[in-house]
């Protein structure tokens, strides 16, 4: 991967490439469902160290076909979404993890102990989290825990608005390309990374959006459930 991403500083192309190399990890629609039925704080907080884990690498891949796919990387639109994924890999491999007791917290309130609440951070790439839903017993959890969820919630809603017009950018990435060349169609491996690209950012967008509506949902859940306590005493 030699004069890759040669424009960025060589601590963060350097770590962009090791998250490229890992494998993206799935989930499937019965882990969303699973995961809905449980929008606990533990359940919310467990999401987000996978989510946390996982968009970084899926980032990074794409960060990597914008900088390489032959022809269209030198598109003005095409690098500046690649610069909108870099900004969001880079905010998320800088937010903080969960402190260990309120891990340790969570652990033991989970009904599946086996599944390990590490994730990346800053200099380091640690262990992942092998499942996106995890139980966890529906308790008061420490406020730590809702305030961690809190902040991952605006982190990603904040990418999510970055990423808000990366479809029309990369079809502007795309005319450009075609102006450029007096070219109308686009050839067959042009054609793939499209197709690969955005079923990737589907893919991102679920992951953000599932964990957004599951946060939210949360706490009307709670805030219906206080105001119907109020109102029966």
């Amino acid at each position: 991967m030699k004069n890759i991403l040669s424009d960025l500083p060589k601590g963060l192309a350097d770590k962009i490439i090791s998250y490229a190399k890992l494998p993206q990890t799935g989930v499937s629609l019965n882990q969303m469902v699973k995961f809905g039925q449980n929008p606990n704080q533990g359940a919310l907080l467990r999401a987000s160290q996978f989510v946390h884990y996982e968009l970084p690498i899926r980032l990074a891949h794409r960060v990597i076909e914008l900088d390489t796919i032959p022809k269209v990387n030198t598109m003005q639109s095409i690098n500046r979404v690649k610069n909108w994924y870099i900004e969001s890999f880079n905010e998320l491999i800088h937010f903080p993890q969960v402190p260990q007791k309120i891990q340790e917290i969570v652990m033991a309130n989970s009904c599946d102990t086996r599944e390990n609440l590490m994730v990346s951070s800053g200099s380091e790439l640690a262990e992942m989290p092998s499942m996106y839903y995890n139980n966890t017993k529906d308790i008061k959890y420490p406020r730590e825990v809702k305030e961690y969820n809190n902040s991952f919630v605006k982190l990603i809603s904040s990418i999510k608005r970055r990423h808000d017009a990366v479809v029309a950018t990369v079809a502007q990435g795309v005319l450009e390309y075609k102006n450029s060349t007096n070219n109308e169609n686009i050839d067959g491996e042009i054609q793939r990374f499209l197709d690969r690209f955005y079923l990737s950012r589907i893919g991102i967008r679920m992951l953000i959006g599932k964990q957004r509506w599951r946060h939210y949902t949360s706490s009307v859940i709670l805030l219906v459930t206080f105001r119907i306590c109020c109102y029966c005493s």
